[in-house]
């Protein structure tokens, strides 16, 4: 394509991004009213791959809300997810293995012959590509709030907005590469996992304050690599795999036996997990004292 030609494509595009009607103004609800408004709170600091592939999946989720009238190519029940999602993602949500994911749609051309077929015909792309372009537009702003300054580069100098060319797919890949993989982030959790889970118990002075100390630091470096969590009752069973490998066994049996009684007359309080992993700590620390002095 030459420079004239692609100038006059470009030229096209704005021209007909300029002369449309918002969104908000021609339908009901736009992108930002499909979303939750904690999904919405701004994420600033050790951003992740994953925080972006989140909120990829609640974006597309919002765009599946919207009605698509680019019929020839999207189910009526994907409605504009194929805006952002790989094409996976819009198999399963089609429910079908074998569908491709569609190119967003063309700018329409104006038929030289306007009979009113053809401009029917016309203006019904058109519309589609109205709602389609101010999909990508919010999009883009919502990932600007979201994770504010990462799309900063993608701005037009001196205005600091975007071009109205960008679209929803291209600010997200942005930010992947932004954040970098989550690999090294994944190795990370893993390491910690495995760290809790291999963690032993020294049945010496202060060596179960020393154990739930080391643990609970693993746990507090697994979490803040953002993969994942890991939740307290995984706590609980190595916490007490670890007591069984190194305590006899029926000072161990008989510690635990007393614990099912804490926890049958704690039913109520211990829905609270944080409450129930405070007294668990407690309980063994303070029967094991006399284990580890003796």
């Amino acid at each position: 394509m030459s420079s004239d030609e692609w100038n006059t494509v470009t030229a096209r595009h704005r021209q007909a991004r300029a002369t449309v009607t918002p969104m908000e103004n021609r339908y009901s609800k736009s992108v930002k009213d499909y979303i939750a408004k904690a999904d919405l709170k701004p994420m600033v600091g050790n951003v992740t791959s994953l925080d972006v592939d989140n909120f990829r999946e609640i974006v597309a989720q919002a765009l599946s809300k919207i009605k698509s009238r680019y019929t020839h190519e999207v189910a009526m029940y994907a409605g504009y997810s194929f805006l952002v999602e790989s094409e996976l993602d819009f198999q399963l949500r089609c429910r079908n293995e074998t569908i491709k994911l569609p190119p967003p749609q063309p700018l329409p051309t104006k038929p030289r012959s306007e009979t009113t077929t053809k401009m029917k015909k016309y203006e019904q792309e058109q519309d589609s590509f109205v709602i389609q372009h101010y999909c990508d537009v919010e999009v883009c702003e919502l990932l600007d709030e979201k994770f504010p300054g990462l799309l900063w580069d993608l701005k037009i100098p001196g205005l600091h907005s975007f071009d109205g060319l960008l679209t929803a797919r291209e600010a997200f890949d942005h930010l992947d590469v932004a954040v970098g993989s989550t690999t090294a982030a994944n190795d990370k959790f893993v390491v910690h996992l495995i760290s809790i889970i291999d963690r032993k118990y020294k049945p010496e002075q202060n060596g179960t304050k020393t154990y739930f100390a080391a643990v609970d630091h693993d746990r507090y470096k697994a979490n803040s690599t953002k993969v994942s969590t890991v939740p307290i009752e995984t706590l609980l069973v190595c916490a007490q795999r670890a007591f069984q490998a190194a305590v006899d066994k029926h000072k161990i049996r008989a510690i635990e036996n007393s614990w099912a009684l804490v926890e049958s007359a704690n039913v109520a309080a211990f829905k609270d997990v944080e409450e129930r992993y405070k007294q668990f700590k407690d309980h063994y620390i303070t029967h094991l004292h006399e284990y580890e002095c003796s």
